[in-house]
């Protein structure tokens, strides 16, 4: 369901989809990357807002399902309060997400958070062994990824970042930080 207003353009979108196949929409992903090459999604003209609720994600073994929530404004895509889920493992929040597109280069810059409810779940999944695990209950970090190249950065990675409820201050636990820099 949704709405359409042509002057000035503006969408807003909530889609709900029972089932999505992860690694076909992985190999369909080329075709996004030309609607942002020719500034079609990313024109500054275009505005909307899209939520995306799935259900059930397939071709993927660590998310059950999916929230996105996808605004389009002035040139920008923000992917702000989207949230990939495990019932068995936790909950991934990406915030302060961006797509813009600066001196011909598409940036995607986010600061995600990974809650983990189940350690013993999550080191399954990772296939780390007893002896080398930690008491593990987030793992935040922020990345920035150029989409013309193979590679990006990890600009923080911190573990066990401890969060004010209710507050804009957040305050952090240090003991388990890793200076990616370091590495």
């Amino acid at each position: 369901k949704g709405s359409i207003i042509t002057s000035p353009f503006y969408c807003s979108l909530d889609i709900d989809l029972e089932t999505i196949n992860v690694a076909k929409l992985i190999e369909s992903l080329s075709k996004l990357r030309n609607l942002l090459d020719e500034k079609i999604l990313l024109n500054e003209n275009i505005n909307g807002k899209i939520i995306v609720d799935i259900n059930s994600l397939k071709g993927i073994k660590f998310f059950d399902k999916a929230k996105i929530e996808l605004l389009i404004v002035d040139g920008k895509l923000i992917l702000n309060n989207s949230v990939l889920e495990s019932k068995k493992v936790g909950r991934v929040f990406f915030k302060d997400s961006v797509l813009d597109t600066n001196d011909n280069k598409t940036i995607f810059k986010s600061k995600i958070l990974f809650n983990i409810s189940n350690q013993k779940k999550f080191y399954q999944k990772l296939l780390i062994s007893k002896n080398h695990r930690i008491k593990l209950n987030n793992i935040y970090f922020e990345i920035e990824k150029d989409l013309n190249t193979d590679e990006f950065e990890i600009k923080n990675l911190i573990l066990n970042k401890k969060i004010k409820a209710n507050s804009s201050e957040i305050t952090i636990d240090l003991s388990n930080f890793i200076d990616i820099n370091e590495i």
